[in-house]
């Protein structure tokens, strides 16, 4: 925003300072346009050097600043003394067109109604006669009908990207997040703990003999499965938690705030709550899951992941070794 921004003032600079220096007309008065320039240049020249260290609060006062300048413009380009009508209204509509892709509804209409009444207050002291009026219409328009056009624009451009950027975080099928989402809530987790040692641990979970609901009920089967038990994730989830689906028949569960002893108690309810959803539709096994605790197991998501990797596959190996609970699949009639 920095750059476009001094790209505009640098540009009105640049444009008014060949005006002076090209020939003119006599009437036109060169200080202002002088003070113009110097002005729109300097302010390029500090949003270039501060770039993303300018605060957002100064970009709604440099917008007044570009409206008054281009009112200067108008003042001095000669008309009220006598010159030929130049055009140097229509450099409002730089100020709205980038204001209206920037800047919220609230603080764009703002600005739309400090143009008009800069614009109000120029012609007067210009004193253009008759049309005037005809002038500040036909203007008014151009400004509110860019500032509704870019607006618009603007708003469905960044709904496409916050579409674009929550697809690229989710898992389809379970509207759960997916690695990517992981990992981004990992490094918001791991960034905590380390400014004030807050607790996180992080649970995989991995469902028992998967594939055999795939081959004897077909994959919309295997889905459904899969849906269900991303619902029981997300009852899990809260504060800033993190449910995701990492792979095939993978889970991931996040857990803010929570030390060993609350992640042991969140595997409980979860291998009861698969455990009873398997009985319930005939899987032919539940869920094997593995905890490891933050700054306990490691430090990065790798370490962590390996760690609970390891005790998942040691329950899935008990689970394997002495269960005989677990209902057969129903043959397809």
């Amino acid at each position: 925003m920095a750059l476009s921004t001094a790209a505009l003032f640098g540009a009105a600079s640049l444009t008014t300072g060949i005006g002076l220096v090209l020939p003119h007309p006599r009437q036109v008065e060169a200080p202002g346009l002088v003070v113009l320039v110097v002005v729109a240049a300097t302010i390029a020249a500090a949003l270039v050097w501060w770039r993303e260290r300018v605060p957002a609060w100064v970009y709604p006062v440099v917008a007044v600043v570009g409206t008054a300048l281009v009112s200067l413009a108008l003042y001095c380009n000669g008309e009220r003394r006598g010159g030929p009508v130049g055009s140097d209204e229509m450099y409002y509509l730089w100020v709205v067109i980038w204001a209206a892709y920037y800047f919220n509804r609230r603080v764009l209409a703002l600005q739309v109604a400090t143009v008009l009444i800069a614009y109000t207050v120029t012609l007067a002291a210009i004193h253009p006669g008759a049309s005037g009026t005809t002038r500040w219409i036909s203007l008014s328009g151009l400004v509110v009908g860019a500032a509704l056009v870019v607006r618009m624009l603007s708003e469905r451009g960044e709904r496409l990207v916050a579409d674009l950027r929550q697809a690229a975080l989710t898992d389809p099928l379970t509207a759960l997040a997916n690695r990517r989402g992981l990992e981004l809530g990992f490094a918001r987790e791991a960034d905590r703990h380390a400014r004030d040692g807050r607790p996180f641990a992080l649970l995989l979970l991995d469902l028992d003999s998967f594939k055999l609901i795939n081959d004897a009920h077909g994959h919309k089967a295997g889905d459904r499965a899969l849906i269900a038990v991303a619902e029981l994730l997300r009852v899990e989830v809260r504060d800033e938690s993190v449910a995701a689906r990492i792979g095939g028949d993978e889970f991931a569960l996040l857990l803010a705030r929570t030390d060993a002893g609350g992640a042991a108690g969140v595997q409980q309810r979860l291998e009861r709550a698969v455990d009873e959803l398997a009985h319930a539709n005939a899987w032919p096994g539940a869920a094997s899951i593995g905890v490891s605790v933050g700054g306990i197991d490691g430090d990065t998501l790798d370490e962590l992941m390996h760690h609970a990797d390891a005790r998942l596959y040691v329950a899935k190996r008990s689970a394997h070794a002495g269960a005989t609970g677990f209902p057969r699949l129903r043959e397809a009639s």
